[in-house]
């Protein structure tokens, strides 16, 4: 006999309209409440949180064709495009993967090392000894510009703005575009509407724009994304390439995926450094004893181990990425739990992170802990930052280097501190990724 799977009996309907404008802590009540599995009915829809590795591991990796992307994330494709790699399914899943794979080659992110550290050290010298900054506002404008040219190779500085100011209101309304009933509300005529459709059709004509350009141009491969992209054809299919609005939904995946996370996962390391002196200064003593004035290149990653290991800690404390979610397309039983087909499961990298049994001292910044060797057993799947099995984060390995070499650039010329702006501890904003609800105002001074 299967398990019953604990949670609020009856319809939670009260309980979900009470915490959507916060799912994580949603998420964290159910979890406190009920355990670590945890199963609810939602207007007559089942749901459930799964927070133990081992059930993470089988409905990401070993029994992954049994679930597919949550109908949540799939409301978003008024913004997102129905092609986007982030939320199709089944085999248009598995080819559009495959097609954008050789763009992120360990050549090709090699090459795109050198672009990195150039914009992180011209970013640097903006900056004044003594100066305050909101870290979040300056890394979002920086990975901007790296992902734009990553993407598309040198572009005005006006198609670049317009982008960003519309990426930003709907980064913002991310939560508003996955709730039930999202693209009705988004024909009314309510201001906030209004707003989100305006954004989402500048958004959409500044990057056609930047495609129909290209194609113009006459596909000539260059060495952007843009490029490899056009240039990829499914070998094991024929000569199958990307459709024009394929296309354009990856472009908007890419971009929308490699400027936020990249921002906010720079700006939790740096909040952290400054919360940990101690751990910054031998940060920048590693950097320097390897770099010294030089500027940093790819194969010089794996030479920073502390410098790596305070990323995987930020990571871990504060994942960019929140949560996953997945719906079972058949019935599935995991764990003596039998999971219904439709159930919509929902699995947080912020709570598997930041459970105790896995982590000892959970809540404290203790990057030393992937220092050890050997490494403490714990599962398999009590770390996913970038998701993982068939459908993790195609751009993991671009996004962990870019992170690694700023922080590098950085550390040659800055230290970081908490000051009276700073607001210590940030308020969690729960959006697409996870960010510091009012910025993050820091001060730097002078190595």
């Amino acid at each position: 006999m299967p398990r019953e799977i604990p949670g609020p009996k009856g319809n939670a309907i009260s309980l979900f309209l009470e915490r959507v404008h916060n799912p994580l802590e949603m998420i964290q009540h159910l979890t406190r409440d009920y355990g670590t599995v945890v199963g609810m009915h939602v207007l007559n829809q089942p749901w459930m949180v799964v927070s133990e590795p081992d059930m993470i591991g089988d409905i990401l990796v070993h029994k992954a064709k049994k679930f597919n992307k949550s109908p949540a994330l799939k409301r978003a494709d008024a913004f997102l495009g129905k092609h986007d790699v982030l939320i199709i399914d089944g085999e248009e899943h598995t080819r559009i993967r495959r097609l954008m794979q050789p763009s992120f080659h360990h050549k090709r992110i090699a090459a795109y090392a050198d672009q990195i550290v150039q914009h992180g050290r011209a970013w640097s010298r903006k900056w004044e000894d003594g100066g305050v900054y909101d870290v979040l506002a300056e890394t979002g404008d920086l990975t901007r510009q790296i992902v734009i040219e990553a993407l598309f190779g040198k572009h005005s500085e006006s198609d670049t703005n317009k982008i960003s100011e519309a990426l930003t209101v709907l980064n913002s309304s991310f939560l508003e575009l996955i709730r039930p009933f999202s693209k009705l509300w988004l024909h009314t005529p309510l201001p906030r509407a209004r707003e989100i459709n305006h954004a989402i059709k500048v958004f959409d004509k500044s990057i056609q724009s930047i495609v129909e350009e290209r194609r113009k141009s006459g596909w000539e491969e260059g060495e952007d994304l843009l490029s490899t992209l056009i240039a990829a054809q499914d070998l094991e299919e024929g000569a199958q390439s990307l459709s024009y609005q394929e296309l354009h939904d990856q472009v908007t995946a890419l971009y929308v995926a490699g400027h936020e996370t990249s921002a906010r996962g720079l700006t939790w390391t740096w909040y952290l450094l400054a919360k940990h002196p101690e751990i910054q200064n031998a940060m920048i003593r590693e950097v320097a004893a390897a770099l010294g004035d030089r500027p940093g290149t790819f194969d010089d990653v794996k030479d920073l181990p502390l410098t790596n290991a305070i990323l995987a800690e930020s990571f871990r404390l504060y994942p960019p990425v929140w949560t996953l979610a997945r719906q079972a397309v058949e019935d599935v039983e995991i764990n003596d739990y039998l999971i219904p087909r439709g159930t919509s499961i929902f699995m947080s990298q912020f709570l598997v992170h930041h459970d105790p049994r896995w982590w000892p001292n959970a809540e404290q910044f203790k990057p030393e802990r992937w220092l050890e060797n050997p490494q403490p057993k714990r599962p398999k799947y009590s770390y996913f930052p970038f998701g993982t099995g068939p459908r993790m984060c195609i751009g993991e390995t671009f996004a962990s280097k870019e992170i690694s070499l700023l922080l590098a650039t950085f550390a040659q010329k800055w230290r970081f501190s908490l000051c009276e702006q700073s607001n210590d501890p940030p308020e969690l904003l729960v959006e697409l990724s996870l960010g510091p609800k009012d910025g993050m105002i820091l001060q730097v001074e002078s190595v």
